[in-house]
């Protein structure tokens, strides 16, 4: 037996280890604390070091940046003077004048990529290193403009070339040759700006910067190269071991953080541990560091360090001392509490109660052996009982094993957790699963599909609330097929009445099941040919008519009437008759959608439900895809038999509005084709066939109306919300008869692109609002965007571009000022088709706005995909904005949206000063709507733009 450790020396070590963790874990908090100070205002003392050095270095790169740029804008100007001067003295002429003059400004190069331009004061560019931009106006940026406003002084921007992928700074200074109408611009980008700079402009104060005493700042760039240090040139690599070329290497990629390290000069005997704070300057691609030996900076933590060592040695003295008074007071007494047990266990282990005298925890430890000693007696006894009880409760349990086993029924027991107990065979027979797979499972192992979560949900809150549950309920066996039960669950109790165990009894139903819905299917379906009857096409049209009403859709009742169907009963017999009628049912059912209901109702009729109609022309389609069925003979036990068919068409909401009457009035008509003749069909009610008509005279109208130029544009002006000047035109379709009579877009537009007829009318719009635009040009001196609709059936069209081209080419108009517009729903119909055609016009400088933006349903991913420049918020949402709040938040995040993609917003439909008023709050924006103008042909425009203050030149 080992030996066992004494309870003061389990004292000593005990409180020996409470107090070096106490005293540890107080030091290393104090410690870490100090230490971080430390660390803290070292830090800064470095941040600030490189803050000062960082706003030396941008203050003479800026002062020797500016100098540069002035210097050669300023020589080139003093030549080109001289040039112009061999002009003036008719040395040479003026074109050979500003030809040497751009020879000589084309030459130049500042820094890698710094270049010389000219602008004249309108912004166009009269010389460029690149050729393409020549000849082109740059109004439109902020910087031309302001240099069209200074035309001298220096100016600093950002710039990204066609094929870069980010803006860059760049800086210029500018300077004006009246005589040419010239703004000389000599620029350079900022990451240049290192070439420009003179590093001994501000080397000594750098040098000069004392950090606590033991540290100094240095600067390099991103390959590593010296710039500015007290002591070592050329490569800093040059001087590093392995270990600190890597974290050399980390501080170049990282660009700016904080580091710890150990470092060697060539003059020092060993390594010293540094701190070093470094900071990036992208404009000069310098790294700027500070740094400072750490060894004079944590001195006091070493002291701290050994006064620790000191008071935990002390405390430690004191403790020995005081686990040895301790442990005699409690070992003393109970030494002799065990001397006195030992002579009970002599006696054969007849315990008996002990004599208790003390007053203290040894005494009450006395008095519990005691009580300990008469419950043993009591235990005895009551074990002798349950013994005897015991074996009458086992005769009890076999036999309730006996009946589980040979129950009919499965039956599943589990505990107050679900989970699964004990099975009986039943069970097995039924599941699938044998009892070592079943029990520790869950019975959700049977759970199948068929119900959702608040079946299961209800099924526990019974058991719960009433102890019980019973019904049918869908399973699933082991080998996954689902079968339906008969299931009772009874929840078994305890004393205090919570559930201790669950017992379910079920049994397969899957037979009844099966007869249940043979008879079902015989109730509702015909028996010759399996169609849907009466009784069960009654039941889908009531409830295809309360669907019918919630979608405001039409809904199609045809009824059929085989014609002369009783001679071929007459002369070929029933059998074969029969034999036809399946036939027949056979075919309607072909040409029918999965969605509609092909019924037999008796006899030779058959009845032909077509839900979701959306026009007159599909209910036509489906009468002629009816009798096309029966153009082919039918051909029964080698005989054909020429068989055709009356029809009626009844329709929903127009000819009945419940299913009894609609039946009616389709038979109905079928006997009116019965008596037209047979084999024709007829519309309950004439003013169907009379819509039908109207749309047909329409059509030949509209085509009347493209050969007599009937198709007017008319124009609705666009405002800026800031100047309250025009900026845009948008071209909108009128059709004016020639009595005068305006035929609204809303009818024959839809008309239009359904018959393909809106192609040849958007070419006739696109061509009249082009040119008549154009008048405008040259009339004034307004430059306004041009918007044209485009609708799916042109951009479905593979020559559109083509004729956008040839129009633009036989007007010339600039191309950059004209905008097709076009809506969600067509631009997600076919996107990748779409976003090549878009492109392809961006291309040609043909820009494109979303109309009606926000009230389709598509992803926002096409704004950065597609060559998008403005977004329409639909009037819808304009509206509401002075009264919905949520209107608004949903206006202020398109226009937020738009503004962050640097996407123009055009907001439709304003009315009145108050959505003016909210929407000009919301930032830069176009205003179109009747609060400034209608619609208007040609003539009214031109009288109205004056009024606005844009006057004719």
């Amino acid at each position: 037996m080992p030996k066992r450790l004494s309870i003061r020396f389990k004292l000593f070590v005990i409180y020996a280890l409470v107090a070096t963790i106490v005293f540890s874990c107080g030091f290393t908090m104090f410690y870490i604390h100090v230490k971080n100070h430390l660390e803290h205002q070292i830090k800064t003392a470095l941040t600030f070091s490189n803050q000062a050095i960082t706003s030396l270095i941008e203050t003479a790169g800026t002062v020797s940046i500016k100098i540069r740029l002035r210097t050669i804008a300023e020589k080139n100007l003093e030549i080109i003077g001289h040039i112009y001067q061999d002009f003036q003295d008719h040395l040479i002429s003026e074109k050979e004048a500003k030809q040497q003059a751009a020879t000589l400004l084309l030459s130049q190069k500042i820094g890698q990529a710094g270049y010389i331009y000219v602008i004249d004061s309108a912004g166009e560019v009269k010389i460029h290193p690149n050729q393409d931009v020549k000849g082109r106006n740059y109004a439109e940026f902020g910087f031309i403009r302001k240099q069209m406003m200074q035309k001298n002084g220096y100016l600093e921007y950002w710039w990204k070339n066609p094929e870069e992928t980010e803006k860059r700074a760049k800086a210029l200074h500018m300077i004006y040759f009246e005589p040419w109408d010239w703004i000389i611009s000599a620029s350079s980008y900022k990451s240049d700006f290192s070439q420009l700079v003179s590093v001994e402009d501000f080397k000594d104060s750098v040098l000069a910067m004392d950090i606590l005493g033991t540290g100094y700042a240095f600067v390099i760039d991103s390959r590593g190269n010296i710039i500015i240090h007290p002591k070592l040139t050329g490569n800093i690599m040059d001087y590093a071991t392995t270990g600190n070329k890597k974290m050399i290497r980390e501080i170049i990629a990282q660009k700016k953080g904080m580091v710890r390290y150990f470092w060697k000069n060539p003059e020092d005997p060993v390594a010293k541990e540094k701190l070093m704070v470094f900071d990036y300057i992208p404009d000069f691609d310098w790294i700027i560091a500070s740094s400072t030996y750490t060894e004079k900076a944590f001195a006091p933590l070493s002291k701290m360090r050994r006064i620790f060592f000191v008071i935990l040695a002390g405390s430690i003295a004191v403790i020995a001392l005081v686990s040895l008074v301790v442990s005699t007071t409690i070992t003393r007494p109970l030494t002799s509490l065990i001397d006195r047990l030992n002579v009970n266990m002599n006696q054969d282990w007849q315990l008996q109660p002990l004599e208790s005298r003390r007053k203290d925890e040894i005494g009450d430890l006395e008095s519990s052996f005691n009580e300990f000693v008469n419950r043993l007696e009591t235990y005895k006894r009551n074990l002798i009982t349950e013994n005897t009880l015991r074996k009458e409760t086992e005769i009890r349990l076999q036999l309730f094993e006996k009946v589980f086993e040979n129950a009919n029924e499965g039956i599943t027991i589990t505990d107050c957790d679900g989970e699964i107990q004990a099975v009986n065979q039943a069970f097995t027979d039924i599941t699938g699963y044998s009892a070592q797979e079943a029990i520790g499972q869950n019975p959700r192992i049977l759970k199948s599909d068929r119900h959702n979560h608040d079946f299961y949900k209800s099924m526990w809150q019974s058991l719960i609330l009433k102890g019980h549950w019973s019904g049918e309920i869908w399973n699933r066996k082991k080998s996954g097929q689902a079968y339906p039960e008969f299931l009772s669950i009874s929840a078994i109790r305890n004393k205090n009445g919570d559930a201790k165990n669950y017992v379910a009894v079920f049994h397969d139903i899957s037979e009844m099941k099966t007869k249940e819905k043979q008879i079902e299917y015989m109730a509702y379906h015909d028996p010759l040919t399996g169609l849907p009857n009466r009784t069960l096409l009654k039941d889908r049209l009531e409830h295809a008519i309360i669907r019918a009403r919630r979608t405001a859709k039409m809904l199609q009742l045809i009824f059929i009437d085989l014609d002369n169907f009783k001679n071929v009963n007459d002369t070929a017999g029933h059998a074969q008759g029969d034999e036809l009628l399946k036939e027949a049912a056979e075919r309607l059912d072909n040409i029918t959608r999965a969605s509609d209901t092909v019924a037999r109702i008796g006899g030779d009729e058959f009845v032909i439900m077509v839900t979701d109609v959306d026009n007159m022309m599909e209910i036509i389609r489906m009468v002629q895809r009816i009798q096309g069925s029966f153009s082919a003979p039918f051909h029964i036990d080698g005989k054909s038999f020429h068989v055709t068919c009356s029809i009626g068409i009844a329709v929903f909401p127009g000819d009945g509005d419940d299913a009894e009457t609609l039946v009616r009035h389709a038979d109905l008509a079928m006997y009116h084709s019965k008596e037209k003749g047979r084999n024709k069909y007829h519309l309950f009610e004439q003013k169907m066939a009379k819509k039908i008509q109207q749309r047909i005279e329409m059509e030949m109208n509209m085509h009347t109306a493209i050969e007599n130029d009937e198709f007017q544009v008319y124009f609705q002006p666009q405002v800026n919300i800031r100047t309250l000047k025009p900026v845009g035109l948008e071209a909108l379709v009128r059709w004016i008869k020639p009595d005068g009579a305006v035929v609204t877009p809303g009818r024959f537009i839809p008309l239009a692109e359904e018959s393909g007829l809106i192609i040849p009318i958007g070419k006739q719009i696109f061509k009249k609002a082009v040119e008549q635009t154009c008048r405008i040009r040259e009339k004034s001196q307004l430059d306004l965007m041009l918007s044209v609709n485009v609708s799916a059936r042109q951009m479905d069209e593979t020559s559109f571009e083509k004729m956008a081209a040839d129009i633009i080419k036989e007007s010339s108009y600039p191309a950059n000022r004209l905008k097709i517009e076009i809506t969600e729903s067509l631009l997600m119909r076919d996107i990748n088709t779409t976003m090549i055609r878009l492109k392809n016009l961006s291309q040609m400088g043909i820009s494109t706005a979303i109309d009606d933006f926000g009230t389709g349903y598509s992803s926002l991913a096409y704004l950065k995909q597609m060559p998008i420049t403005t977004l329409k918020i639909d009037k819808s949402f304009i509206d509401d904005i002075v009264d919905d709040e949520n209107a608004l938040a949903l206006v202020e995040t398109i226009v937020l949206m738009a503004n962050k993609l640097n996407i123009g917003i055009v907001a439709e439909g304003v009315e009145d000063d108050n959505q003016l008023k909210i929407l000009s709050r919301l930032g830069d924006m176009d205003i179109q709507g009747y609060v400034f103008a209608r619609p208007m042909p040609l003539h009214e425009l031109e009288s109205w733009l004056p009024a606005h203050g844009l006057s004719y030149v």
